[in-house]
């Protein structure tokens, strides 16, 4: 499907006026697809949409990927804001992606200690090994640094 037809999809289903967690997504996955680049990536509007999303289905993984947008967006403090306080219960605390993303906002932020050791969660969590690659990758990085 061409963006063009995507784009004329999205609007028959905007005009229905009640948009729902599928629309929602299917607009989150429009706007990543519409961007030419990382770079080019509206991420405003994705950071929007994830708000609309959570406000229809409050979970602390869609929480997290609105986080994730935000940083991208307006910054790595930005989004490790975002993500103050989401685990409080533990809910993330055997979630991959979660321990993955916090260390990856601190590391764009700067805090090099803190990067160290979230990097080290995630990679307690983590069951691909492809993933586990990457991540071993990043916080050697961050040894050298």
């Amino acid at each position: 499907m061409s963006l063009r037809q995507r784009r004329l999809v999205l609007q028959r289903a905007q005009a229905l006026n009640s948009p729902g967690s599928y629309q929602i997504q299917a607009a989150i996955s429009a706007v990543h697809a519409a961007g030419a680049s990382h770079e080019t990536t509206d991420w405003q509007e994705i950071t929007r949409l994830y708000g609309l999303l959570f406000d229809m289905q409050p979970s602390p993984v869609i929480a997290l990927n609105g986080a994730v947008a935000l940083s991208f967006g307006q910054g790595a403090q930005a989004g490790l804001a975002a993500l103050r306080g989401l685990n409080d219960d533990g809910a993330l605390d055997r979630y991959q992606p979660y321990h993955a993303a916090r260390a990856d906002l601190l590391r764009r932020a700067g805090q090099t200690g803190e990067a160290v050791t979230a990097y080290g969660r995630a990679l307690m969590f983590t069951t691909n090994e492809a993933e586990r690659r990457y991540l071993q990758g990043r916080l050697d990085g961050l040894a050298m640094v």
